[in-house]
């Protein structure tokens, strides 16, 4: 439920581009907004390892459906990502839209702040970029998050406060548009669901912060 609303939040943006316009979906591993998206003057460029994205287009040719997106094997470590996503057609020179959710948790902050700055590299005055991140608003459920990750062999590495993050964007050529914490997630995706069933409240994890920022 909480990550189908972070898709739910980061597609009210993506629908408000005006023009045509490039999305890129870094780490895309199965995302189907490609796959939904009814916009032909959006063009979506998905990034991730080369055999995930193999076993997505497997996956999506047995089950008889069709995209327009672009993949892009990649690994985010290495700055070849760049000049990959530009043989595929992708033009600097044109308004996009770059979404990050669920990469900052897995990178020491250096790394998170390299790959920033190489989404800014590509990116012109005016477009825009989506993530998630880990606060130091530390709560069970982040506790909980950190022991799943261990146990399915990765490690959560970095923790920000959100002065810490608007310092980073703003080094890398990034400006601030929506900060949202857990309060403000709650208040727009689950307030009809809390009214309607106030025998079961849900409430967005404690210690997830969502940021959408333009490149300045």
């Amino acid at each position: 439920m909480i990550r189908r609303n972070a898709g739910n939040w980061r597609r009210q943006q993506i629908s408000c581009l005006d023009r045509r316009q490039s999305v890129i979906i870094f780490a895309s591993g199965y995302d189907t907004f490609s796959l939904r998206n009814e916009n032909a003057a959006v063009q979506v460029y998905e990034l991730d390892l080369p055999d995930l994205l193999d076993d997505k287009r497997k996956r999506i040719d047995n089950a008889g459906l069709k995209t327009t997106a672009k993949y892009v094997p990649c690994d985010l470590a290495d700055e070849g990502w760049v000049e990959k996503l530009l043989e595929k057609g992708f033009m600097t020179s044109e308004k996009s839209y770059g979404s990050l959710l669920g990469i900052s948790y897995y990178l020491e902050k250096d790394e998170w702040k390299k790959l920033i700055r190489l989404v800014a590299g590509i990116m012109m005055a005016g477009a825009t970029i989506c993530f998630d991140f880990p606060s130091t608003d530390e709560s069970k459920e982040t506790k909980v998050n950190k022991t799943l990750a261990s146990g399915a062999g990765e490690q959560m590495k970095a923790q920000y406060s959100f002065v810490e993050m608007e310092v980073l964007l703003s080094e890398c050529g990034f400006a601030v548009v929506e900060h949202l914490g857990a309060e403000d997630m709650t208040g727009r995706y689950f307030a009809d669901y809390n009214r309607n069933t106030p025998e079961h409240p849900m409430a967005a994890p404690v210690g997830v912060d969502y940021v959408f920022a333009m490149r300045v």
